[in-house]
C-alpha cells in the first residue's frame, strides 16, 4: 500500500475518500508539532481519482475542503514537476511546455547572424531541446508539438536570415541545408558534424530504455503498479 510519500519539502497523501482528511489533518498537525515544519493549508492541492470525480467535495468545517485548491478542468496538479489531470489532456500541458520554449529560443533570432552553424546546434541542445526532456520520461508529446520542435531546430541550424515568430506553433522560415540530414546530428570531432540532438531518435531511445529496464530482472514497485494496470 501507498499511504504517503515525501520528497524534500514535497508531501502526497493518498486517501480512500473525502472523510480521510478528518484523520489526515490531525496527522499532519502531529507532524508540525514533532518537526517544527508548518504546513500552508491554503497551498494544499487535491486530485480527485476514479468514483470520486463524479462527487464534488463536501463542504464541511472540520474537513477543511474549502481551503484546497481542487483540480478544475483543463489545469492539473505537478508532482515532482509531473501534471496530473482529472481530465487527461497531454496536448495543454505540453502546448504550454511548447510555448514557453519557444519563446527563449526566438530571443536568440536577432543573434544568429553572429553564430556559426556549430553554435547555433548548441543553443538549440541546450537553451530548447533540454527544457523537454524530462518529461519525456513520462510522457509523449502529442504528434503537432514532436513536429514543431523538429521544424524549429532545422530552421535555427540552417536559416541565414532567421525571425522566428515565438507564437506560431514550428516554423515555416525557408533554409537551405548544405550539410546532409544525418551528418548535423553526428559528433564534431569524429565525424564533422553539428552535434546537434536527432530529436527522433532521442525520444525512441527514451522509450526504449524504460521497457528494458522493464523486462530486466530487476525488482521495482513500479513494475507491480504497471502489471496492476
Amino acid at each position: 500500500e501507498f499511504r504517503l510519500t515525501q520528497f524534500a519539502d514535497d508531501t502526497l497523501l493518498y486517501l480512500k475518500g473525502y472523510s480521510g482528511l478528518r484523520h489526515a489533518w490531525k496527522l499532519i498537525a502531529n507532524f508540525s508539532k514533532a518537526t517544527g515544519m508548518q504546513v500552508n493549508i491554503k497551498k494544499t492541492e487535491g486530485i480527485r481519482c476514479g468514483r470520486l470525480k463524479k462527487h464534488p467535495p463536501p463542504y464541511l468545517p472540520e474537513l477543511q475542503t474549502d481551503l484546497i485548491k481542487w483540480v478544475r478542468p483543463g489545469s492539473w496538479v505537478r508532482l515532482l514537476g509531473i501534471p496530473f489531470w482529472e481530465s487527461f489532456d497531454p496536448a495543454l500541458f505540453f502546448e504550454q511546455l511548447y510555448s514557453k520554449a519557444k519563446g527563449k529560443l526566438a530571443s536568440w533570432s536577432d543573434k544568429t547572424h553572429y553564430l556559426t552553424n556549430l553554435a547555433r546546434g548548441r543553443v538549440a541542445n541546450t537553451m530548447y531541446l533540454s527544457i523537454f526532456r524530462y518529461w519525456l520520461n513520462c510522457m509523449l508529446p502529442p504528434p503537432h508539438i514532436h513536429t514543431a520542435i523538429n521544424e524549429d531546430i532545422q530552421a535555427f541550424t540552417w536559416a541565414r536570415e532567421l525571425d522566428m515568430n515565438p507564437d506560431e506553433v514550428g516554423t515555416s522560415t525557408k533554409f537551405r541545408r548544405w550539410m546532409k540530414e544525418g551528418a548535423q546530428y553526428g559528433n564534431r570531432t569524429l565525424q564533422l558534424g553539428l552535434g546537434i540532438l536527432p530529436w527522433d531518435e532521442h525520444c525512441k531511445a527514451i522509450r526504449a530504455r524504460w521497457i528494458l529496464r522493464y523486462l530486466d530482472a530487476t525488482q521495482g514497485d513500479y513494475k507491480q503498479v504497471l502489471d496492476s494496470w
